[in-house]
């Protein structure tokens, strides 16, 4: 009888203790998803192939309108996960004073930062995927004449087959370069509904919405829709363009571009919506040139691999306006792969130096065109090793260093300045160079630095 009893007593205390944890969950579940989204509003969301992890408040959100710089330096995804934090600890303190609140419409809310993340970089943002692209196409040149394997990309891509233009192209370009700190928010969210309280259970009282708070929420979302709305429907647009140009009914495909330049403004930063007009204007009105047929003809050239023919009809167009940033990233794709395909730091020594040589002038332009490239500076910086001429070897690495926070382009930007200090006769700063060197490959890739710390090379 008393074994009985303790049983019985056993299994009130532990019954009583689950339901101890069970008035819990309803307090710790939003605290927890409170102190996620504090952790992601920390995080890096991006990887830019050059510049490294951009964090939450390194992203300014952008939904299609036109704001003000400084505004976009306000308003980014740091600051929209820190409100959804502090909206989850206030979810979590009422929890604990008894109050029910709507847990549901916070865990949208904590959804919300990865939600307008990927709709930006894939529907709106055609600035900001076009760089993050420009900088992936830097990278694979630049690590193909490191001498060694680095880390490879998650999704094979081919040279030059970068693609920002599609929205599938945008995915995968997307898919490349996203870090955990964007899938945080939805952590945040299943955090919350898994501690959802049910209505008249334990000591929450539940509460009514009034009729008002409703209807401002129902406009407020309505708004919401209509604003996002404008990217897929500027993309429709330029869809229908390029459906009525392929049948050759260019005035029609006109207007459609400039109702998706209308709806989103940032498809005119990049070079595919001006290929669109130029090859409507050029069969429209084939007696007059401008930017966008000169466009439309280099990307024909490009297709037919007439690369020399493409780089002069851009370098027309960039003589023109030399500040454009869509001509200059053309001109920077046409320039580097003229400097590429004469495959410069390869092959035999003897035949090397005419490579190098051919390949020159077309790195020095790119330079010229767009000072910020690493590619140009690393190959050019390369190629004066091989010449050595070790002085202009350094600088074009310094440049590199000032320009890129990637751990493997630091790496091997410091391996050849130290190489270059060794050919000018200064042991000891070639050894504290390749120190650096090694000090930013943790993953042992650079096998030159270390060979040549060791006296191997």
């Amino acid at each position: 009888m008393r074994a009985m009893l303790a049983t019985k007593q056993r299994a009130q205390v532990g019954t009583a203790d689950l339901l101890r944890w069970a008035d819990l969950v309803p307090i710790l579940a939003p605290a927890l998803a409170g102190c996620i989204m504090l952790i992601a509003s920390l995080s890096p969301w991006l990887i830019d192939p050059l510049t490294g992890n951009l964090s939450a408040w390194r992203l300014p959100i952008n939904i299609g309108w036109q704001f003000p710089a400084a505004l976009n330096a306000v308003f980014n995804y740091g600051l929209l996960c820190l409100c959804c934090s502090i909206t989850c600890f206030w979810v979590a303190w009422r929890a604990r004073r008894g109050q029910m609140s709507r847990v549901r419409a916070t865990a949208l809310l904590c959804i919300l930062p990865f939600v307008l993340f990927v709709l930006q970089y894939l529907c709106i943002d055609m600035q900001a995927m076009n760089s993050l692209a420009q900088h992936q196409l830097q990278w694979l040149l630049t690590n193909r004449y490191f001498g060694y394997s680095v880390t490879p990309l998650r999704i094979p891509v081919k040279l030059f087959a970068t693609d920002a233009t599609s929205i599938q192209g945008r995915f995968i370009l997307l898919v490349q370069q996203i870090s955990f700190g964007a899938l945080l928010p939805c952590a945040g969210a299943f955090f919350l509904l898994l501690g959802r309280p049910r209505a008249g259970t334990g000591a929450v009282k539940p509460v009514s919405t009034p009729s008002w708070r409703r209807r401002l929420l129902f406009a407020s979302a309505a708004l919401f829709l209509l604003a996002m709305g404008r990217a897929p429907a500027a993309l429709f647009c330029d869809q229908q363009a390029g459906n009525l140009l392929a049948s050759g009914n260019y005035a029609s495909a006109l207007s459609w571009l400039n109702a998706a330049a209308f709806l989103n403004p940032s498809l005119t930063q990049v070079a595919s919506y001006h290929i669109e007009r130029g090859q409507a204007m050029y069969f429209l009105f084939a007696d007059q040139s401008s930017d966008d047929s000169r466009a439309y003809l280099a990307s024909t050239y490009n297709q037919q691999n007439d690369d020399l023919s493409a780089y002069q009809e851009l370098f027309a167009a960039w003589q023109a306006h030399p500040g454009t940033p869509w001509i200059r990233d053309e001109l920077s794709t046409s320039l580097a792969k003229l400097a590429a395909y004469r495959h410069p730091i390869n092959g035999p020594p003897l035949l090397r130096p005419i490579d190098d040589d051919s390949a020159l002038p077309w790195l020095e332009a790119l330079i010229q065109v767009d000072p910020t490239s690493v590619f140009g500076r690393y190959a050019a910086g390369r190629i004066q090793y091989d010449l050595h001429n070790y002085s202009a070897c350094i600088a074009q690495m310094n440049a590199v260093i000032g320009l890129s926070s990637n751990a493997d382009i630091l790496s091997t930007a410091y391996t050849y300045q130290a190489l270059s200090a060794g050919g000018q006769q200064r042991f000891a700063d070639e050894r504290n160079l390749l120190f650096k060197a090694v000090g930013f490959d943790p993953d042992y890739h650079n096998n030159t630095a270390r060979e040549a710390l060791s006296g191997l090379h």
